[in-house]
């Protein structure tokens, strides 16, 4: 029997949610996990992100503001990668990586309202938490200002200001 997780409703009310088959001893298998998308009353249900070859895990969804895109992390042997898919599985955009060492099983992400920018957490080499702001791509990473490595945030949502100037996050 197949399972259901990680649902992420978008505003305008499309459910994300992760499927896929069960390991012998019963316990969901998220190497073979896919990302499917249905409206809210069930209708118009579609694979967004069929499982890959070299997927070790996926999960930790997350709708951008305007609904265009789901941004997800997936996991394979050289770590998790940040990702996001327009919301027709017709276009694929890399946000960023985490190296496997420096992962934490609670990464939240959220988008700015014009889909543009994310903001996450991962552990720092000093092991205290670090807020990220990417723009789309590794290089364009950077710390949150303000935000000290000592302070040691546990993130456990985040939200834009509506000009996407500013992130609350608690």
């Amino acid at each position: 029997a197949e399972w259901l997780t990680e649902p992420a409703w978008s505003r305008d009310g499309r459910l994300a949610y992760l499927t896929g088959p069960r390991t012998s001893d019963g316990q969901p298998d998220f190497s073979r996990a896919e990302i499917w998308i249905a409206n809210g009353d069930g209708s118009d249900r579609r694979r967004l992100v069929p499982a890959s070859a070299d997927q070790l895990s996926v999960g930790r969804l997350s709708w951008s503001a305007d609904g265009s895109r789901l941004a997800f992390a997936l996991e394979t042997s050289i770590g998790w990668t940040l990702r996001s898919v327009t919301n027709d599985g017709e276009r694929f955009d890399y946000i960023g990586d985490i190296r496997k060492e420096r992962w934490f099983p609670c990464c939240p992400l959220a988008f700015s309202s014009d889909g543009t920018t994310a903001v996450y957490w991962m552990p720092g080499a000093d092991g205290a938490m670090e807020v990220h702001v990417t723009r789309g791509d590794a290089g364009n990473r950077r710390l949150a200002e303000g935000i000290s490595s000592q302070s040691r945030p546990s993130l456990t949502t985040a939200s834009w200001s509506p000009d996407g100037k500013r992130v609350t996050y608690i």
